[in-house]
């Protein structure tokens, strides 16, 4: 019996498709974290599912914004003057958003919370699109040059901000999986969590593993736009065309513009990013979305990581591929017209 493994990943703009199949000699470990589902497919090692739970019990206990008593919440619950003392788990991500940050000049920026909140995309929705004087007013909150923290404490400045690591926590768990996974002798596996994917050696059939990306479009759920060919890379792919609200007749798209304080409009729909890092692929992906096509493909350049956009002009228009060279190396017949 075959089991496949083809499926489509609908969480939070997160859209990969695992189109390998998991064939007899293979097995899995299933389970839900961090407001998702993981899934680790290995060729029989040694990894333990107890040991693979342990650690997201672990991560979530500092990442997770959905735990009350996590650490990130403990630092969002607090008034501006908390030092909070940090662990490996919450100062990797930091250190690496605060690359990310700088890199995309911006546009990646975990403090973005509350303003994803003000245009109507958190918990309590709105009817109608903020005022200027309502986003001014949030701007206040946000931008991570206002998180102090070093090695060993996090600091917090302002009283309203918030911070959110959910753009790039999945990939770190997904790198901490795969060090787990290598540590105990795995060489052919694929850690999949809610989307954000590592791939080490070869599938079942003993080939390199094939991740689909799902097409852009909310009414043709689950069809493949194209297939990736990788071993030993992470993968992650951000869309916005699943995740949108009307308002005052107009189309809006969760995908904010920290910089701006309103939702980006640079017409990219989808961007996803090979990397060696899933952490970093994560959140290179969600700079892609808000930097834009030149802009990201410039990024991607400095930065040495595979970059694939799919942008459209108009609600009825074609989707247009753009992509860099080191793509190329993973996927057939690309095409940008």
């Amino acid at each position: 019996m075959t089991l496949c493994t083809a499926r489509t990943l609908g969480v939070m703009a997160l859209f990969l498709l695992a189109v390998g199949c998991v064939e007899r000699g293979y097995e899995q470990i299933r389970g839900n974290t961090m407001g998702t589902y993981f899934a680790v497919v290995h060729d029989g090692c040694a990894i333990d599912k107890n040991a693979v739970s342990r650690r997201l019990v672990e991560l979530n206990n500092s990442l997770s914004t959905y735990q009350a008593d996590s650490l990130i919440s403990t630092f969002n619950q607090s008034d501006a003057g908390l030092e909070l003392a940090l662990n490996a788990d919450l100062l990797v991500p930091l250190e690496a958003a605060r690359h990310v940050f700088s890199a995309s000049h911006g546009a990646f920026d975990p403090t973005v919370g509350p303003l994803v909140d003000l245009w109507g995309f958190g918990p309590t929705g709105v009817r109608q699109g903020p005022t200027d004087e309502e986003v001014a007013q949030v701007q206040n909150w946000i931008g991570f040059e206002k998180i102090d923290f070093d090695r060993r404490r996090l600091i917090k400045s302002v009283s309203g901000l918030q911070l959110d690591l959910s753009a790039i926590a999945k990939g770190y768990a997904v790198d901490q999986l795969s060090a787990m996974a290598t540590a105990e002798g795995c060489s052919n596996y694929m850690i999949d969590i809610g989307g954000e994917i590592v791939v080490r050696g070869v599938n079942a059939a003993g080939q390199a593993w094939r991740v689909g990306i799902e097409k852009p479009d909310p009414q043709d759920s689950g069809s493949v736009q194209l297939v990736l060919t990788l071993s030993d890379k992470a993968v992650a792919t951000s869309g916005d065309y699943r995740n949108f609200r009307m308002i005052e007749g107009q189309r809006v798209d969760h995908v904010m513009d920290p910089r701006s304080g309103k939702p980006a409009t640079n017409n990219v729909v989808s961007a996803t990013v090979i990397d060696q890092s899933a952490m970093f692929a994560d959140a290179w992906a969600t700079a892609a979305m808000v930097l834009g096509v030149e802009a990201a493909l410039a990024l991607a350049e400095t930065e040495g990581f595979a970059l694939l956009l799919m942008s459209r002009e108009a609600s009825d228009s074609g989707v247009r591929i753009h992509y860099n060279e080191a793509m190329t190396a993973f996927a057939r017949n690309l095409d940008s017209s």
